[in-house]
C-alpha cells in the first residue's frame, strides 16, 4: 500500500458546506464560550459523535454544516439556550483507492482536504516505470473516473484543472473513493492542436468535446497573438479529410 502525508496545507479555511464529516474526524464543542471536554473527540467508526452531557449524534457522512446543526439541536435538551460552538480541530485520515495507468496503482492514505490530483501526483511520482504495459497507451488524464462508496460515478478532466485552474475539475476525496485512470491511444482517439497555444500536442477525446473547450485545455490562444481564424481538419472514413475555418472572434462567443 503507497501512502501520501498525513498532513497537507489547506487551501484556506474549510468549507462548511463542502467538507463531508467521517469516522476519526476530532471535534472541540463549547457551551457559552467553556469546552466541554478538554481533549478533542473523535467520530467514531459508526459514525456518531460522543456528545458531553447528551446522547451521540450520528453525524457520518454529513456536511460539517449539518453536523453542527445536529450537534446544537441535540445539546439543546440539556442546554437550552446555551451558546454552543463546534470546531473540527483535525481532519481524518482515510484510505482511497488508485488503479489503471499509473505506475503505482495501490491504496493511497489521504485526508478530506485532499483533490484527485493530490493523490495521482503520487501514483505518477515513480518516473522510472511506465504507466502502462503499451507503449503506444498513455493515460487520459481527461477522463479519469472518481467512483464514491455509495456507487455516484464522477468523470474528472484534470487538463482542464491544469489548464484554467479551475477547481471543479479537481474535486475534493472521499472516504474509500476508487480513482481509476484509463488508457488512450493518441492515433485514435484524440485530437490534435497546434499553433499560437502554450501547450501544442494531441489530447485524449473526452465526451462532448468541442474546439472552445480544447483551446483551453491547450493554455487558450496567445495574447499577444494577431491570429483571426482557426482552421480545423477532419479525416473522413473514407479517406483524406475536410477543412473547416471559424472566426477566432465568433467562436470564443460560442457555448459550444
Amino acid at each position: 500500500a503507497a501512502t501520501t502525508s498525513n498532513s497537507m496545507p489547506l487551501e484556506g479555511s474549510v468549507d462548511p458546506e463542502a467538507y463531508i464529516v467521517g469516522p476519526g474526524d476530532r471535534f472541540l464543542i463549547s457551551a457559552d464560550l467553556g469546552l466541554l471536554s478538554p481533549d478533542p473527540i473523535p467520530v467514531g467508526a459508526d459514525g456518531r459523535l460522543p456528545v458531553p452531557d447528551s446522547k451521540p449524534v450520528f453525524v457520518g457522512g454529513m456536511s460539517l454544516s449539518k453536523a453542527r446543526e445536529a450537534v446544537s439541536t441535540s445539546m439543546a435538551v440539556t442546554h437550552g439556550d446555551a451558546e454552543i460552538d463546534v470546531v473540527l480541530f483535525s481532519p481524518r485520515n482515510f484510505w482511497v483507492h488508485v488503479s489503471g495507468a499509473v505506475p503505482t496503482p495501490g491504496r493511497y492514505l489521504t485526508l478530506p482536504v485532499a483533490r484527485v490530483s493530490t493523490v495521482l501526483e503520487e501514483a505518477f511520482a515513480d518516473t522510472l516505470r511506465a504507466p502502462t504495459a503499451n507503449d503506444n497507451l498513455r493515460p487520459s488524464l481527461r477522463n479519469v473516473t472518481v467512483v464514491r462508496k455509495d456507487g455516484t460515478e464522477i468523470s474528472v478532466d484534470l487538463l482542464a484543472y491544469f489548464g484554467s485552474g479551475n477547481l471543479e475539475s479537481d474535486p475534493y476525496l472521499q472516504d474509500g473513493d476508487v480513482i481509476f485512470v484509463p488508457a488512450y491511444d493518441p492515433a485514435f482517439s484524440s485530437g490534435f492542436i497546434d499553433g499560437v497555444v502554450p501547450f501544442p500536442g494531441p489530447y485524449d477525446y473526452r465526451p462532448g468535446d468541442t474546439i472552445k473547450n480544447l483551446i483551453a485545455v491547450a493554455g487558450g490562444v496567445h495574447s499577444g497573438s494577431a491570429i483571426e481564424n482557426v482552421r480545423v481538419l477532419r479525416p473522413l472514413s473514407t479517406g483524406g479529410e475536410e477543412a473547416y475555418t471559424f472566426s477566432l472572434e465568433e467562436l470564443m462567443l460560442l457555448d459550444g
